[in-house]
């Protein structure tokens, strides 16, 4: 399959041209991100900080290899009798990405006649360990096809152009620490009718808006009249086994722009006890969630965990007694709120290091999604509105 390998060099001065479009087909098809056409050449936008997934379909056990050239796709497609259209610029020549040619073994389509791959794109920024957004990126492949007079086929071909995609903060809070996340351009984050672009992520499992906290020991006086917070897991906890990283993306295909902080493999204070993993998410229209693996163990510690406007405004909540039992509420379809009304939980077993109420709760959320949706759900929720939540 020499030809395979050299065909596209050779075309610069053997090709006919013509104004075409070559298509994907039955034995030879590449996709990126499942984009297969039509129209063709294909133009799609790949995003910074995600992971894209190239696949190549034909006929089954076939080998192909993936051309790539930067810049721009050729503005007339370059003709092989045979083969089909080459939509890649051919000065300079296009280099080979993935040779199946030259490596069967690891690029072949396979029994089933399809094989997939991922890519992980970088952050925005420069080379080696960055990517300059606008930067397009075209590809086209070459399949080994026995219908084919010639043994091959071109697929279709596709511009990648790379845009802004999520950015991804890696906190370092060690020693009670709470650091600022500061929002993309375009992100505010309503939160109890008040809108925040900045949010204060603390060590200890929560993020507050508007001013940071690094209070370690939670009782349900201090949830109500703090400042205004979102608790996955407000313990005191350490981070130095673990990560804790924001997330935010201004312009999410599919979503609303969000905020979400995860915790991953933090443990107990003072290495004692069990490793917790959990997130918390915040987007532009309100919608909070708290989301627990089913992994995530409660603490040694005191622990409370929900939504709170702070500020003394809603005390009424100031006991384990009178907190809510939030997994008996979701059981049993959710519960709406009134105006500034927190939902929160406190735990706490008799037998723990630091404790302070002589009330046994055991924590019971590990495997669930908390959910807290803005005005109750009311179809006029916009941006601010959101002095009241449903929780289920």
């Amino acid at each position: 399959m020499k030809f395979a390998r050299t065909f596209l060099t050779a075309a610069v001065a053997a090709a006919a041209v013509f104004a075409q479009s070559q298509p994907n087909s039955f034995t030879a098809t590449l996709t990126i991100d499942a984009n297969d056409g039509p129209f063709y050449p294909m133009q799609i936008n790949i995003r910074t900080n995600t992971q894209s997934t190239i696949s190549v379909s034909g006929l089954p056990g076939r080998v192909y290899a993936i051309f790539q050239t930067v810049g721009n796709l050729a503005a007339v497609p370059t003709f092989f009798n045979n083969v089909g259209y080459v939509h890649l610029p051919l000065a300079p020549a296009p280099i080979i990405a993935v040779d199946g040619f030259a490596n069967p073994q690891a690029y072949n389509t396979g029994p089933n006649a399809f094989q997939s791959f991922p890519v992980n794109i970088p952050a925005a920024g420069n080379p080696p360990n960055g990517v300059p957004l606008n930067t397009s990126v075209c590809l086209q492949a070459i399949v080994q096809d026995t219908t084919s007079p010639v043994g091959i086929t071109l697929t279709a071909a596709t511009r990648a152009t790379v845009t802004q995609g999520p950015t991804i903060t890696n906190l370092a809070l060690p020693g009670e620490t709470a650091l600022p996340v500061t929002m993309p351009t375009g992100l505010v984050l309503p939160f109890y009718n008040a809108n925040y672009s900045t949010i204060y992520v603390c060590e200890n499992g929560f993020m507050t808006f508007g001013t940071p906290d690094t209070d370690f020991t939670p009782t349900p006086p201090e949830f109500e009249s703090g400042p205004p917070r979102i608790a996955a897991f407000w313990t005191d906890l350490d981070q130095s086994s673990g990560q804790i990283r924001a997330t935010t993306d201004a312009n999410p295909p599919g979503l609303f722009p969000y905020c979400k902080v995860d915790y991953v493999g933090v443990i107990d204070w003072s290495g004692v006890g069990f490793v917790h993993n959990f997130s918390m998410y915040i987007d532009n229209q309100g919608l909070a969630q708290i989301i627990y693996p089913p992994s995530n163990f409660g603490s040694i510690f005191e622990t409370a965990v929900g939504i709170t406007k702070g500020g003394g405004a809603w005390p009424a909540a100031n006991t384990p007694a009178t907190c809510k039992d939030l997994s008996v509420l979701q059981n049993n379809g959710g519960q709406a709120g009134a105006t500034s009304e927190s939902f929160f939980e406190w735990f706490g077993q008799t037998t723990m290091p630091y404790y302070t109420y002589g009330v046994n709760r055991t924590y019971d959320l590990a495997g669930r999604t908390l959910t807290f949706l803005p005005n109750n759900g009311a179809s006029s929720t916009l941006v601010g509105q959101t002095s009241k939540y449903y929780y289920y």
